[in-house]
Order: structure tokens, then C-alpha cells, then sequence
């Protein structure tokens, strides 16, 4: 198809993430890059947005319902600003941080960064896959690998309670199953 491995790479992340309502905006963003309208930078900075508003709709269990309409229409509504070829990438940033639909509207760090990711096991590799591929020059192939805590699931390890302090219980239970707790290992415990 004669893009980069890097944008192949992100919109494989869309078909494993199955967000294929995204494809209707997307053949216009794609129109816009192959008419050379935007630059490569451009399309990599709008499908690494994307991916991320879907992982964060997905980690938070947001209905997907309202996703199909607004897919079908953000390309006009990003279009209506002046020179939208010059802040592309912009306009599409604004139009989630600003839409008043609350369906549709960005997830915030504060709603994503407590959410107990460990249960979702799907969403939660593909995340610490991709925190792990973006920063590699290898290709970390997860099939055999899994999702380990690092501070241990059962509380009775008498050193992780000293170095948290006096606060473990609450330490505990707010982070035990977080993105900030997991990590993705060939090495079972």
C-alpha cells in the first residue's frame, strides 16, 4: 500500500483493537495524506491520537453506541476551521477537548489512570505491548508472555508493606490492578 511500517503498525492496532467505525473517517484522512494536503507527520500524529481515544474508551468501558455517527461526521466538523490543512491535527485535538456531546468527549488521565486495568486482559497487553514497542527497536511478540504484578496481588509480603509506609491499605487498594502496577513478563512471578 506504500506507507510506512509505522503507520501500518497503528492501523493494525485499530483492527486488533476492532475499530473499524473509525474506517469511515479514516478514508478521508487517508484521501487528505495521498493528495499530499497533509504530511506524513501529520497522518502518524492523527492515528496515534485516535488510538489513543479508542484504548481510553476501551479501558473505561465506554459504549462504542455513539461511535458509528460520530465517525460518519467529524471529518465536516473538523473541516469548518480556516486553513484546516495547516492545523489538521489541531483542529481534531479541539474538536475532543471542546465537543459538549459527553459521549464523545476525551478521557481524561484522572478517569483512565485509576481503572482497574489487571481484569481487562485483552486491552491490557495490547497497552503494555505498545508502551514497550514504541520505545524498542524490537518487536516484543506477547504470545507467551503475561501480565505480572509488581507490587505482589496477595498482601502478605511483609517488605512491600514497610517500603509503602504506613498508608499500604490505601496504597493497596487504589493501585493494585493499575496501569502503574502491571507489567507484561515472560517470567512468570
Amino acid at each position: 500500500n506504500g506507507y510506512s511500517i509505522y503507520i501500518n503498525n497503528l492501523l493494525e492496532d485499530f483492527r486488533i483493537l476492532d475499530q473499524t467505525t473509525l474506517y469511515t473517517f479514516l478514508f478521508d484522512v487517508f484521501d487528505d495524506y495521498d493528495k499530499k494536503n497533509i504530511s506524513e507527520d501529520t497522518l502518524i500524529k492523527v492515528l496515534r491520537f485516535l488510538r489513543n481515544y479508542s484504548v481510553r474508551r476501551i479501558i473505561c468501558e465506554k459504549p462504542s453506541n455513539s461511535l458509528k455517527s460520530l465517525y460518519k461526521t467529524l471529518y465536516s466538523k473538523m473541516c469548518k476551521t480556516d486553513n484546516v490543512y495547516d492545523k489538521y491535527y489541531e483542529s481534531l485535538f479541539t474538536f475532543f477537548a471542546t465537543t459538549k456531546n459527553s459521549k464523545d468527549k476525551m478521557i481524561s488521565d484522572d478517569e483512565l489512570i485509576y481503572n482497574h486495568l489487571y481484569t481487562k486482559k485483552k486491552i491490557c497487553k495490547f497497552l503494555l505491548a505498545n508502551l514497550e514497542n514504541e520505545f524498542s527497536n524490537e518487536h516484543l511478540n506477547t504470545d507467551n508472555l503475561s501480565i505480572e504484578h509488581i507490587m505482589p496481588q496477595k498482601e502478605n509480603a511483609v517488605i512491600w508493606k514497610k517500603e509503602i509506609g504506613e498508608d499500604y491499605e490505601n496504597v493497596y487498594k487504589k493501585y493494585l490492578h493499575t496501569l502503574g502496577n502491571l507489567t507484561i513478563t515472560g517470567y512468570n512471578s
